[in-house]
């Protein structure tokens, strides 16, 4: 008999200590999940600027697109732009050699609220015509 209890008692031991340890361990990886968040982003509207790529970084977690638009003043205003991960990029038809310094692009984004010249990239046009897309965030 009691050879039974203290078995019982043992698998109750360890059913809790298995619930206190998924319980630590779904405490410890939320956080993870927390950088997708968009609440700085206006996805309600789209931007397209056209302009200069300065810079692209193909690169994880998330590639970044770099060009200089030219304002209506004359000025140059550096944007950049955000788009996934370079597997789910190649999975609709981009490379690290889809875009080159010096090409002019029409690049089609969300921009941030605030209105700094940076946002998610969702579309580009590239000098010969081509356009590459993204579903970023929707498929996340």
């Amino acid at each position: 008999m009691a050879s039974g209890r203290r078995y019982r008692r043992l698998l109750v031991n360890r059913k809790s200590l298995g619930a206190l340890l998924l319980l630590v361990i779904s405490l410890i990886s939320a956080p993870l999940f927390a950088h997708h968040g968009n609440a700085g982003v206006d996805m309600t509207k789209k931007v397209v600027v056209k302009g200069v790529v300065t810079d692209w970084r193909w690169q994880n977690p998330h590639s970044i697109l770099k060009f200089d638009v030219k304002a209506d003043d004359g000025s140059i205003v550096h944007w950049s732009a955000e788009t996934n991960n370079p597997a789910d990029m190649a999975e609709k038809g981009w490379s690290a050699k889809s875009i080159k310094i010096g090409d002019e692009v029409t690049v089609t984004l969300h921009q941030v609220k605030n209105g700094l010249p940076v946002g998610i990239l969702m579309e580009v046009t590239l000098p010969d015509g081509k356009t590459l897309g993204t579903q970023y965030l929707k498929d996340n």
